[in-house]
C-alpha cells in the first residue's frame, strides 16, 4: 500500500501537476488549428523539453561532484542513483522555493488585508479629524 501511495504521490508531483500548468497555459502551436489537441501536443513536448533539460542539468550537477570519469560518460545508474538523486535536487528546490517565498508572500498578504480593512473607529486620531472639517469649514466661507 505504502508504494502504490508513493507510486502516485510521484506521479501527481512530477507528471499531472506540470501536465496540468503547461496545459493551462498552452495555446498550440502556431499553423495547426486551434483546440484540445494542439494543446495537448504542445503541453507533451514542453514536458519532454522540460525532463530534458532537468535530466541534463542532474546529470552535470552529479558529474561535477562525483569527478568520475564513468559518471562524467554514461548514464549506467539511471535507476540506482540518478532518479533517487534527481528527486532529492528536486525536493531540495521546492524547499528554497518555499522559503523564500513564503515570507514574501506572508508579507504581500498582509499588506493587501491592511488596504481592505476598514480601520476601527477607536483608533482614528480625534485632531486629525477636527482639523480636517474646519479647513472643509474655512474652504466653504470662502466659497
Amino acid at each position: 500500500l505504502w508504494n502504490l501511495a508513493s507510486l502516485f504521490s510521484n506521479l501527481c508531483l512530477f507528471v499531472l501537476m506540470p501536465f496540468a500548468f503547461f496545459f493551462l497555459e498552452s495555446e498550440g502551436f502556431a499553423g495547426l488549428k486551434k483546440g484540445i489537441r494542439a494543446r495537448i501536443l504542445e503541453t507533451l513536448v514542453m514536458l519532454v523539453l522540460l525532463a530534458l533539460l532537468i535530466l541534463g542539468i542532474v546529470w552535470v550537477a552529479s558529474a561535477l561532484v562525483d569527478k568520475d570519469a564513468a559518471s562524467m560518460e554514461s548514464l549506467y545508474d539511471l535507476w540506482e542513483f540518478y532518479l533517487p538523486y534527481l528527486y532529492s535536487c528536486i525536493s531540495l528546490m521546492g524547499c528554497l522555493l518555499l522559503l523564500l517565498c513564503t515570507p514574501v508572500g506572508l508579507s504581500r498578504m498582509f499588506t493587501v488585508m491592511g488596504q481592505l480593512l476598514v480601520k476601527p473607529t477607536i483608533l482614528e486620531d480625534l485632531d486629525e479629524q477636527i482639523y480636517i472639517i474646519t479647513l472643509e469649514e474655512e474652504a466653504l466661507q470662502r466659497r
